[in-house]
């Protein structure tokens, strides 16, 4: 969620945020599949073992359906990084020239 609101505060657009935010199941691949592989010899419960797929994978609905909220509840990422978390013009410039080639 952090590396979503900072890019979106970098000026990232949407698909691009996605596109990043889905690689993070590929980066855990091994660790996600290593502890849904553990509580399987522990317990055969779908719920459970959902569970810790949902705990230790990332969900793009779940990223999607915060980013539609933001939308609307806030008209833009923009208006949302600006009200909600404070940050102000100034800071997205001072990130921007920190970050961005």
């Amino acid at each position: 969620m952090a590396a979503v609101l900072l890019l979106s505060a970098l000026g990232v657009d949407r698909d691009t945020v996605m596109k990043d935010f889905d690689l993070t199941n590929d980066f855990y691949a091994e660790n996600i599949d290593n502890m849904v592989s553990e509580t399987k010899k522990r317990t055969n419960d779908p719920t459970i073992i959902g569970g810790v797929e949902a705990e230790f994978g990332a969900n793009p609905v779940y990223m999607e359906k915060m980013l539609d909220t933001i939308d609307e509840k806030y008209g833009s990422m923009d208006t949302f990084l600006k009200e909600a978390i404070g940050l102000t013009d100034d800071d997205m410039i001072k990130l921007r020239e920190m970050y961005l080639e």
